[in-house]
Parts: structure tokens; C-alpha cells; sequence
């Protein structure tokens, strides 16, 4: 009958099934000044505490006494009760060296009162035991050439992950060898060990306990490997913009949340014409100027930094060609970039603003009344009239303005009308109730058919003429995903808000859920 041993998060009882004495370690409840006799885990609490001065000595330990502790606790709960866990005693002592067992024993001996090589004896079988005694009796290290310890960390990596392999194969899953086996490994054996892994059976080892493991234990595997999560986000919306143009947003990016940082990687695939070089070092200056600057913390002092970067991959779906400027270096009309076209000189805001596409954003500009509010979670009310006219007026102007035999001289007029009524001031469009009105009372008046309303007759003026115009009747941001340049930034708005990485907080807040998380 197979017996686990207790969870990680869990404060097992030991208690000797053999009917030995078990020891209690001081711990926090020790009275101050009162440290006890200086037993090698005495020695490694004040150590914790304080640094080797505290006890006057140096201690070497290869996994240190705290993880030997759990390990000592886990062999012991494995040995306990009736029947023996005989793959969590294999996941313990997987790999481990003799300076581990070293560590292991003393702290077995200290918390039991007995043997651990003779517990281990007594509970297991001839061919059991046959599985662990090169571990038992491996030599130490300082007697092993470097050689020698090179195909000893091999060899141990290739048992571990042999462990690790068995403890998830076939029906069900063996928490405990998962645990035990990765307990107290050095971040150069966890690297060794996932290597290890990988080759021989195929799959990353972060996969595969992902696919086996779920909750708290997903959670306590995941920071033994030097993880706390991985992932990757996708999503996909279409935006019907008031320029008249329906477009599609498809986001996508990996993520990695460790203890302190959530790094987020963006691939996509540059394809750039003939004699075009593709500037990504510039663009990610651009973009981590942008979107680098924030943390997503908690009241408790919790911190966690948050790290995007572009990454050019020729394996990527998802394409941006990357195509002259009109006019060879530099940015303007007709050059205009999008998700999947890119110009080797840009704004530096243009890099910027198209990544927040890639991980998912929709637009904030060119949007109505409705979409900016979904959008933002914002109405914007604008400027009230103050030109003297009524808005009916201030249409009829447009119409006229709009409606003149020469094309060419229809956007200039109606520049001119909104000028001197107010709704393009300093160059910005004056969006909101205002501009909103006089939109209605056009339509009202002269936009019995579609064509007619004022947005379409926008619409169709010359291109490069018409974009502040449409702009004064949509709605904007002052933000990287609206149009700044156009309508200005508003006195609380700033290039990235919380919405725009509202994503990136839930990965976090799924991960530790009972704390108050919010970007700074």
C-alpha cells in the first residue's frame, strides 16, 4: 500500500513508526537568548538569522540544513504508518550527493534519534534498496577530479530526471516524488535537470508538469524549477473605425512570472523589401521607453516587474513586412503603418503604439462615442459651444463648405469652419458633446441617404486631407493606442493607463489571488 508523505505547505507531525523518540527543533517559538545547544541545526537557524557570526564558525552545506530538514521529514513520512512510499523515498534521494546525505542524516539523526541508512534498511526490500545505495554510498566530492564530478552531476541529472519522468507517466501522479526529487536543487542542477529532461522524453519539463499538475502543487513544482508560471495569451477582435476602414487586432505574446518580474514576449516574423534593413534595436528602445516602466504591486510591499520585448522570428504566422518610406528617411503621406506593415523610419511613437496591437489593444482613436467608452471606461463631455452659433448653424456652414464644385477646396473650407467655431483649436480636434451635436444636426438636415451624413462626405474627401476632420467627430485618447498628436493629452492621461495592461495584472493576480494587485 502506498502511503504519501505530507504537502510542502503542509507542518507534518513526526512521529516514529518504529517507536523512536522524535525530536521538536526550536523554531520561532524559542524563547530570545535562549538558542539551545548548538546541534547542527541549531547552528543553521542562527545562521538564518543572523550569518555565521552568530555561532562563531562556518558551516559548508551543499543543500543547507533547511532543506534537509524537509527532506529528512519527507523520508520519515515516507517510512511511516503501514506500507512504505518507495517512490517518494527514490524522488528524495535521487541525485543527491554524499555531502547532501551527509546533511540529510545529521538532520534525520537530529529530528528522529536514529538511523536514517537503517530505517531505509528495515523498510525496504533487497532490490529497493538496491535502487538507492549508490547514492548511500557515494563518495564525496572532494575526493572526486573534475572528470569525476562533471559525469557525477550527469548522472545524477539523468536520475532526477528519470524520477521526475516516472513520478507523471501512466494514470495518476505521484506528487510526492515530484517533490522531493526537485527539493533543494541549485539553479545549475534545475538547468541540467530540465536539459536532461527534454532529451531523453522529448517535452520540456515545465510542460509536463503543467499537464499533470494543477493548483498549489502546479505552483510549488513550478518555483522549484525557478518558475512560477508560463503561458501564452492570444485573442482576436475586429474594429469598425469611424474613418470608415474595418480592421482586426490579432494579439498574441508568451509570458514568464517569477517571484519578482513578469517578462512578456512578443515574436513576430520582419520581412523587409529588397535594400530595406529592419531597425529592431531602435524599435525596442521605443517600445521599452513606453511599456517598460511599470510594476504591478500590492499594499504588502509586493513587486513585481513587468518587462515586454519584440522578438524577430522567422517561424512566427504572424508577419510584418517592413517597406520603404515614401520618401527615403523620412515619415509622411502616404507612408501610414499598421499591424503588419512597418517602416524602417517611424515616429518613435509608431513602434510603440502598433506592439500594444500585438499583445492585444484595440485602438483609441478614430472610434465612436460608444467604442471609446466600452473601450476606456471614459465619456469625454469636451468644450461647450461658445462660438455664438447654434450647432444647425455651425452645420449649415459644413454643408456649404462641403458641398462647393471644386474638390480641392472642400476640406480647406470646412478646416476653416470648425477653426472658427471652435473645433479644431492649436490643430487639435475639440472633441465631444459639442462637435457630437453639430455631427446630429448635419445628419438631421442634409444626411437623408448615407452618403450624405457628414461622416461618409468626410470620408470620401481627398485622402491626406480629411483625417483632422473626421478626428474633430470621433473620439481619441490622449494615450500610445489613440492619437495624442491630434487631440492632445488630457491632464490625468497618460501614455499607458491601467487598462492597457489590465492583462497583465490578471496573470499576476491569478497567481497569488488573495492580494490587491494594481499597476504603478
Amino acid at each position: 500500500m502506498r502511503t504519501h508523505a505530507a504537502r510542502p505547505d503542509s507542518t507534518p507531525q513526526p512521529a516514529g513508526p518504529r517507536g523512536r523518540a522524535v525530536a521538536q527543533l526550536p523554531g520561532p517559538g524559542v524563547r530570545p537568548g535562549v538558542p539551545g545547544p548548538l546541534t547542527p541545526l541549531n547552528v543553521a537557524r542562527l545562521q538564518s538569522a543572523a550569518g555565521n557570526r552568530a555561532t562563531g564558525t562556518v558551516v559548508q552545506r551543499a543543500i543547507g540544513w533547511s532543506q534537509a530538514e524537509v527532506l529528512a521529514r519527507r523520508l520519515e513520512d515516507a517510512m511511516a504508518g503501514l506500507g512504505t512510499d518507495e517512490e517518494a523515498i527514490y524522488g528524495a534521494l535521487a541525485g543527491r550527493t554524499a555531502d547532501d546525505m551527509k546533511d540529510i542524516r545529521d538532520c534525520y539523526r537530529q529530528l528522529f534519534g536514529g538511523s536514517l541508512d537503517a530505517a531505509l534498511r528495515d523498510e525496504l526490500t533487497d532490490d529497493e534498496f538496491e535502487r538507492i545505495r549508490g547514492v548511500l554510498e557515494a563518495p564525496a566530492e572532494a575526493t572526486m577530479n573534475a572528470g569525476e564530478r562533471q559525469r557525477a552531476a550527469m548522472d545524477a541529472a539523468g536520475a532526477i530526471a528519470g524520477q521526475l519522468h516516472d513520478a507523471m507517466e501512466g494514470l495518476g501522479t505521484e506528487e510526492d516524488q515530484i517533490f522531493n526529487a526537485l527539493t533543494g536543487r541549485t539553479p545549475s542542477e534545475i538547468e541540467e535537470i530540465s536539459r536532461t529532461y527534454t532529451a531523453r522524453y522529448g517535452q520540456p519539463l515545465a510542460d509536463d508538469l503543467r499537464d499533470e499538475l494543477s493548483g498549489d502543487d502546479l505552483a510549488h513544482a513550478l518555483r522549484l524549477i525557478g518558475l512560477e508560471d508560463t503561458g501564452t495569451v492570444e485573442n482576436m477582435l475586429q474594429q469598425h473605425m469611424t474613418e470608415g476602414a474595418t480592421t482586426v487586432v490579432r494579439g498574441r505574446f508568451t509570458y514568464t512570472l517569477t517571484e519578482d518580474s513578469l517578462d512578456v514576449d512578443v515574436g513576430a516574423k520582419f520581412t523587409p523589401a529588397a535594400g530595406v534593413t529592419v531597425p529592431l534595436d531602435t524599435w525596442n528602445g521605443q517600445i521599452a521607453g513606453t511599456w517598460n516602466r511599470f510594476w504591478i504591486t500590492e499594499p504588502g510591499g509586493r513587486s513585481i516587474d513587468l518587462q515586454m520585448h519584440l522578438r524577430n522570428d522567422s517561424g512566427e504566422s504572424r508577419e510584418i513586412r517592413v517597406v520603404q518610406n515614401a520618401v527615403e528617411g523620412s515619415y509622411g503621406y502616404p507612408d501610414r503603418a499598421n499591424a503588419g506593415m512597418w517602416y524602417p523610419v517611424m515616429p518613435a511613437s509608431t513602434a510603440p503604439h502598433e506592439f500594444g496591437h500585438l499583445i492585444g489593444l484595440p485602438d483609441e482613436y478614430q472610434r465612436t462615442a460608444d467604442d471609446f467608452q466600452a473601450i476606456t471606461g471614459a465619456a469625454k463631455t469636451g468644450p461647450e459651444n461658445a462660438s455664438g452659433k447654434s450647432e444647425a448653424e455651425i452645420a449649415a456652414e459644413l454643408h456649404t463648405a462641403l458641398t462647393v464644385p471644386d474638390v480641392a477646396q472642400r476640406a480647406p473650407g470646412a478646416t476653416t469652419v470648425l477653426q472658427n467655431r471652435g473645433l479644431i483649436a492649436g490643430g487639435l480636434a475639440q472633441q465631444g458633446v459639442f462637435a457630437q451635436a453639430v455631427m446630429t444636426a448635419y445628419n438631421d438636415a442634409y444626411g437623408a441617404d448615407t452618403p450624405n451624413q457628414l461622416l461618409p462626405a468626410l470620408q470620401n474627401l481627398p485622402a491626406g486631407t480629411n483625417w483632422t476632420l473626421m478626428t474633430v467627430f470621433s473620439f481619441a485618447s490622449g494615450t500610445i493606442m489613440g492619437n495624442p498628436e491630434q487631440v492632445g493629452t488630457g491632464e490625468h492621461e497618460h501614455p499607458v493607463e491601467p487598462r492597457h495592461l489590465r492583462e497583465f495584472k490578471a496573470i499576476v493576480h491569478n497567481r497569488w489571488p488573495d492580494l490587491d494587485w494594481s499597476v504603478e
